[in-house]
């Protein structure tokens, strides 16, 4: 029985997807940096060749479609933090005077650890030359990694939640706040 909520139609449409998020998110880079020079052109053929590109490589593929899920879920609870500060009264310039203050720098800083995070959980989740035969897999000290089962979500969470890894993320965050606040000239 179909229902409202049942997507699973779209799954077949997900390169589509996947080619439009590349296309579009390529093209604004470009355009926005001008790293290309000032011809859109050339950076619309950029960005289309970069999206027909990643039509060939299922690995990437999947890797985005893991990852846009989690972006959108960061985009819209920053949106619903400044909604909030902005319903207390912040204004635009405010908020902006926040962000592109040298003191507060630890926001974008957070914002692009967060994306790194969710970077490396999606690499982590996908199985580079799936369909591979055990013996052509490949050894990594004494483990052959063959299925996801194996290495996935629950091994990338295991790594981040072991002790050493949160005690050495502790110290460099201790370090880089303590960095910081040293850096910071006294205003006399």
């Amino acid at each position: 029985m179909a229902t409202p909520l049942d997507v699973g139609l779209l799954q077949n449409f997900s390169i589509i997807f996947s080619f439009l998020l590349v296309l579009v998110i390529v093209y604004g880079i470009a355009s926005y940096t001008k790293l290309l020079g000032e011809s859109m052109a050339i950076h619309a053929l950029i960005a289309l060749l970069l999206a027909i590109s990643l039509m060939f490589s299922p690995t990437v593929r999947e890797v985005i479609n893991l990852m846009a899920p989690w972006f959108v879920l960061l985009f819209i609870f920053t949106i619903f933090i400044i909604l909030a500060f902005k319903v207390f009264g912040t204004s635009n310039e405010d908020i902006m005077g926040v962000l592109k203050n040298k003191e507060h720098s630890y926001i974008i800083w957070w914002t692009v650890a967060l994306a790194i995070v969710i970077g490396l959980g999606s690499l982590s989740h996908v199985t580079f030359g799936a369909g591979q035969t055990p013996e052509a897999a490949g050894t990594v000290g004494n483990v052959t990694e063959t299925s996801t089962g194996e290495r996935g979500t629950s091994a990338f969470f295991s790594i981040i939640t072991h002790p050493k890894i949160l005690g050495m993320i502790l110290i460099l965050l201790i370090g880089s706040f303590t960095i910081q606040k040293l850096a910071v000239a006294p205003n006399k």
